[in-house]
């Protein structure tokens, strides 16, 4: 079989969940041949399946009248020049000038502010015409699911929840690594860690105001550790200098490696606000870390860590709440803990990868 795909990636703090499972089932296919259409290459592993080809977008798409014009005049001859027997979208977006086999793949929360809130006008006019076209609609997640088939007129047959991985780096720290980690990102004393990414940045000024009261309450020796994805040091937090407990506050730039992984796995909890549905998957790897996390009470997350988290409003006070719950009451925080395997159970790799594959080479060959 021949699968092409249109990955909407960039390799950076997020994890590209579609491009994961092209890449296993390259590994697990391979007589078969996967194309990606990336916008470019460069982030790209020299040690990528020989099965796997990565096409650049030309001329690159940089708004919705050139992704019509990519899907519509230089896509067609793309998936003809492969002959392809799949095409995967993660771009809200279909071709309305081929007749082989095509699937929409939904990993964030992007379509409803889109074509439901009718911010795009492109979709609002097109999108029932690519929900037609499409063979199978795939989610990463039940919420956007439900979200997709209770907003929009849409077959439920069509409706496929597959989930995604998670990566398998993020595993429980034995007892003598998580002082390494204490000793190492936080004087020796136990920290929150603070996952602070472009979805997470805004809310820094709540976690910071909610470890004061924290600290008011409580007077511990914790810390509280901010683990900076493509965010910059400087003129992170204003007025720093005037906060009262800046001498408990260490800032660390993440990489893509061993530190973060420590740092994470070290922690006594993951403060984790994010404010959006795009995939960060910092609040599962916690829990695949055995970490607890304390997270922005919606639908979404709920979905997502069930009862392995706790649950705040977006205000400093419901959060301190949740923080001096979780530093005085060791048995919830180990019941966290052991319900985080259960609830993280279901992000396989190999299982979404595998139900992915079943329903293209299944519909593709109808």
């Amino acid at each position: 079989m021949t699968i092409a795909a249109h990955v909407t990636t960039g390799k950076g703090f997020h994890q590209d969940f579609l491009l994961d499972q092209l890449i296993f089932l390259a590994n697990l296919h391979p007589n078969d041949h996967i194309i990606t259409f990336v916008s470019d290459t460069s982030w790209y592993s020299t040690e990528l399946p020989e099965n796997l080809t990565p096409v650049v977008i030309r001329p690159a798409i940089r708004n919705r009248l050139l992704l019509y014009y990519w899907y519509n005049y230089r896509l067609p001859t793309l998936l003809n020049r492969y002959n392809t027997d799949a095409f995967i979208s993660e771009a809200l977006t279909l071709s309305l000038k081929t007749t082989r086999a095509q699937f929409l793949y939904i990993s964030n929360n992007d379509f409803t502010t889109s074509v439901v809130k009718h911010k795009s006008p492109f979709l609002k006019k097109h999108f029932p015409q690519f929900i037609s076209l499409s063979r199978k609609i795939f989610f990463t997640e039940k919420y956007f699911q439900n979200l997709f088939t209770s907003t929009l007129e849409v077959d439920k047959k069509k409706s496929e929840l597959i989930f995604h991985g998670l990566a398998s780096e993020y595993k429980p720290l034995n007892f003598l690594q998580k002082m390494a980690a204490i000793t190492r990102f936080s004087r020796d004393n136990e920290y929150f860690l603070v996952p602070v990414s472009p979805g997470t940045v805004a809310q820094l000024t709540i976690v910071l105001k909610a470890f004061s009261i924290f600290k008011k309450w409580q007077r511990s020796s914790m810390n509280l550790v901010l683990l900076l994805f493509k965010i910059p040091k400087q003129d992170l937090i204003p007025n720093f200098e005037l906060y009262k407990f800046r001498e408990e506050v260490i800032t660390m730039p993440a990489d893509d490696g061993e530190e973060s992984m420590l740092a994470m796995g070290g922690a006594y909890s993951v403060i984790y606000l994010n404010a959006s549905f795009f995939p960060e998957p910092f609040g599962l790897n916690a829990l695949c870390a055995g970490v607890p996390i304390v997270t922005i009470d919606n639908e979404f997350a709920r979905y997502a860590y069930g009862n392995a988290a706790l649950y705040c409003s977006l205000n400093e006070e419901s959060l301190a709440e949740q923080m001096q719950l979780l530093y005085k009451d060791e048995n919830m925080k180990n019941k966290l803990i052991s319900n985080a395997a259960a609830q993280t159970e279901k992000y396989d790799l190999e299982q979404s990868s595998r139900r992915l594959y079943e329903c293209m080479e299944i519909k593709s060959a109808g």
